[in-house]
């Protein structure tokens, strides 16, 4: 869009061209005026539907109008697209450092679904043959499985169950806040969901402000787009605090939410007058954190569950051959 803007193509006809087909041009040509002020929130956008990305993409937006008219549209487009890939890149290395451990551990559980549900009932038939008492092993081991086997339909309908409940409650927006408040207080993973949490806000308040939108402004946009809900009505409470003449670093303290090493830049900025720059060298020092962390857990975590899984599986072994190794030794 903004090379289509540079070859000094009206604003509209630019985001009618770059807009794509469907829903998202359906969209663009529902709300007309917010072409005028670029995006301006006070003019329709906070209407339009889920299919563009609202937040992030522009509450640049209500000061729009003042940077379209003077120009500088290219240099807001300019900041907004490098804070996305900034952004975009953070998220695809978190979730890439978690595909492996999932992948691993799903295949991990069918494997033992397969024993359990194939490989243990063989077993108990030979066994049966022989009318001896097993030992206690095998005994609870295919306990066990008679137990899955006879009351699977029952535990299919309760994890159908329990997903459609957990989908239904996740729908309300208090229990997301619950859930994302709960995951901030979790040893180890709670560290960096904070810390994740801190650098999406800190690097979208920066760049609203270096954009030209005002602080108060800017914090109502980077609370919603924080990913982390707990920590988005945090900030709206801060952003009420700031309205009412509360200093930023203040109130963010107030919240103990944030790291400290954010809170004592954000005052070094304020005092400074360089508060857009802290905010960059925040979330710089985070996103690193959290892809070391993320890094070191994938390193830690993928020979960690081999080893687990490669005990449990040689306790069942060995809990079904037991039986056998006591008749070798009978017969001897």
């Amino acid at each position: 869009m903004r090379s289509c803007r540079q070859c000094s193509a009206p604003l509209r006809q630019v985001v009618f061209t770059t807009a794509g087909t469907g829903a998202q041009l359906a969209v663009w040509k529902a709300y007309p005026l917010a072409l005028d002020g670029w995006l301006c929130r006070s003019c329709g956008w906070s209407a339009a539907p889920r299919c563009i990305s609202v937040d992030e993409s522009v509450d640049y937006g209500r000061n729009g109008t003042e940077h379209a008219k003077s120009g500088n549209l290219d240099e807001m487009l300019r900041r907004f697209i490098a804070y996305t890939r900034v952004v975009d890149a953070v998220k695809r290395n978190a979730v890439s450092a978690m595909i492996y451990p999932a992948v691993l551990f799903s295949l991990s559980l069918l494997v033992l679904f397969g024993i359990i549900l194939k490989v243990v009932p063989a077993f108990q038939d030979f066994y049966g043959s022989f009318r001896a008492e097993l030992p206690l092993a095998t005994r609870i081991l295919i306990a066990i499985s008679n137990l899955v086997r006879n009351n699977l339909p029952y535990l299919v309908i309760a994890a159908v169950g329990l997903g459609a409940f957990s989908w239904s409650w996740l729908r309300s927006q208090a229990n997301v806040v619950r859930l994302h408040a709960a995951i901030l207080r979790l040893p180890g993973l709670g560290t960096v969901a904070t810390q994740f949490a801190t650098s999406q806000f800190a690097r979208t308040l920066a760049t609203l402000l270096g954009g030209g939108i005002p602080l108060v402004s800017a914090l109502e946009v980077a609370g919603r787009a924080v990913g982390n809900r707990h920590v988005g009505a945090a900030v709206e409470t801060i952003t009420q605090q700031v309205r009412e003449g509360v200093s930023l670093g203040k109130a963010m303290a107030e919240r103990r939410l944030f790291p400290d090493v954010a809170l004592k830049m954000v005052d070094v900025g304020e005092q400074t007058g360089a508060l857009q720059e802290m905010l960059n060298a925040v979330a710089d020092f985070f996103d690193e954190s959290v892809e070391t962390t993320l890094s070191r857990f994938t390193k830690l975590i993928e020979p960690l569950m081999l080893v687990i899984m490669a005990v449990i599986i040689a306790l069942i072994l060995l809990a079904l051959y037991m039986p056998v190794f006591q008749l070798s030794s009978a017969v001897s």
